[in-house]
């Protein structure tokens, strides 16, 4: 078995992508999973951070590459520099303007590490996921790292711990080659959909491992296999000549076909091999929100709280609250999730079942489902106090040196109210400090700007007034952050 110390040409891709529809309504299209503090995580830690930690112990970050959404860039790096500072710019940051699920993710990551070391094995984690004894996984890749050099693509699976419905399954063949300790590589024989209950009761019998979407393979075998099986994705891809830092259009991006890498190249694809590791790895996909009940510490009768939370003769159930008193009575296997703006109670065992919500709040483009109560910004956080006709009521936070774009608003005119801290405040051609219990009123069509010189967070109250009062009326004139576009 290799050491990490003698595998230089490993790097690690992190996919922090998607929306987390199954954790909704603390998912949100602009604050997805791998944002998220979610029970399992280390102290103050979010599944992004939890996921950096767990790579950075064997991959450096100079040979880690995070594929994102471009709207989530900045909110990223500022989890990274909170992990550790000069992160995010150490680690390469590739930012999707369009969302094309992972074959396009991975993809664009494989090109940049082709192009930059020839002899590249990129080691592909899903961000959203958890591991109690991550030794395993270092064993599994160091015993996989030669069958990748090999021009396999190697795929990790899960030991099946008990009958489990919503992970897809991979069907082990024959060994390749003699096991590594207790671990031993497989032929992939097939793929499977997620498993109906008589299917996943029958997983002990062996033959068969969960798809964690954890992979190994090089950059350039890869590539080769993704223009053997989707000639035309690598094709569009290539003509864009991505490389580390581009920021592609929209437009061309967009137009990258939407699949998944499973369905794009390791099911048809004739050179595939798994790992598994063994069922007591601790290994949690945080998904839905029957993985984050299992995930969660739980008290003797099976639940799981988190925030103001008064419960009795409860069993089995997961209730978070963000932003009042949640009490419940007699509860078994439920999901309660109450953020200020939704409260979502489903069954534990329906609850991978939200895109039956989920999806026609889609459709109308709701509030609700893009933006959480509290929006986070590279410069603080704003969160929506009260709304009506005409009007809404926010409380904004800067965090020291943070600094709001210098912007006005068509359809829209702001009264500021500061609270505590150093607001500096531009309007049109003034420049001044708004001191605690002090207001200022920022007329339509007006530029003007908030920022924090100071060491401790600002806090404001601001009312909007306006026949239309959406975050998209909003005109950047300067913007540290390059959010002029």
């Amino acid at each position: 078995m290799h050491s990490f110390q003698e595998m230089p040409n490993l790097y690690g891709v992190i996919l922090a992508g998607g929306w987390g529809a199954s954790l909704w309504p603390l998912s949100r299209l602009l604050h997805p999973p791998s944002l998220l503090h979610l029970p399992g995580c280390g102290e103050g830690r979010s599944l992004i951070q939890e996921t950096v930690a767990r790579v950075l112990t064997r991959i450096p970050p100079h040979r880690i590459i995070l594929v994102a959404p471009r709207e989530q860039e900045l909110e990223i790096r500022r989890h990274l520099e909170l992990l550790g500072p000069g992160l995010s710019r150490e680690i390469t940051i590739l930012a999707e303007p369009v969302d094309r699920n992972t074959a396009p993710a991975i993809a664009w990551a494989a090109q940049v590490l082709a192009r930059k070391d020839p002899q590249a094995l990129m080691a592909v984690f899903p961000g959203n996921q958890l591991l109690a004894r991550p030794q395993y996984l270092w064993e599994a890749l160091a015993a996989a790292y030669p069958v990748a050099q090999e021009g396999f693509l190697v795929a990790l699976g899960i030991t099946p711990g008990g009958p489990e419905t919503v992970y897809g399954l991979i069907r082990q063949g024959p060994p390749l080659g003699a096991a590594s300790g207790s671990m031993q590589v497989y032929r992939i024989e097939g793929f499977g959909e997620k498993p109906d209950p008589d299917t996943a009761s029958g997983l002990a019998q062996g033959g068969y491992c969960w798809n964690s979407g954890i992979f190994l393979w090089q950059a350039s075998s890869f590539l080769e296999a993704l223009g053997r099986w989707r000639p035309q994705l690598l094709k569009n891809l290539t003509r864009m000549g991505l490389e580390a830092g581009a920021s592609p259009p929209p437009g061309d991006y967009g137009r990258l076909e939407n699949i998944s890498v499973d369905q794009a190249v390791m099911e048809p694809h004739d050179r595939g091999a798994v790992i598994s590791l063994p069922g007591d790895v601790g290994w949690h996909d945080l998904s839905t929100w029957q993985a984050v009940w299992e995930a969660a510490p739980k008290d003797q009768d099976g639940n799981y709280a988190a925030g103001e939370v008064l419960y009795a003769d409860c069993r089995g159930s997961l209730v978070l609250a963000t932003h009042r008193l949640v009490a419940g009575l007699g509860l078994e296997d439920l999901i309660v999730v109450e953020t200020g703006d939704a409260l979502l109670v489903a069954p534990r065992q329906q609850a991978h079942q939200l895109a039956k919500l989920t999806e026609p709040l889609k459709a109308q483009d709701a509030e609700v489902y893009r933006l959480p109560r509290t929006v986070f910004r590279p410069w603080g956080t704003f969160t929506v106090l009260e709304e009506g006709p005409g009007y809404k009521i926010k409380r904004i936070e800067v965090y020291p040196q943070g600094r709001l774009s210098l912007q006005f608003h068509h359809r829209r005119s702001e009264n500021w109210i500061a609270v505590s801290g150093q607001a500096q405040v531009t309007r049109g051609e003034e420049v001044f400090v708004l001191q605690p219990q002090a207001s200022t009123f920022i007329p339509r069509e007006m530029p003007h700007r908030l920022e924090n010189p100071g060491t401790a967070p600002a806090v404001i109250i601001e009312v909007q007034h306006g026949d239309y009062l959406g975050e998209d009326d909003i005109v950047r004139l300067e913007d540290v952050y390059g959010r002029l576009i």
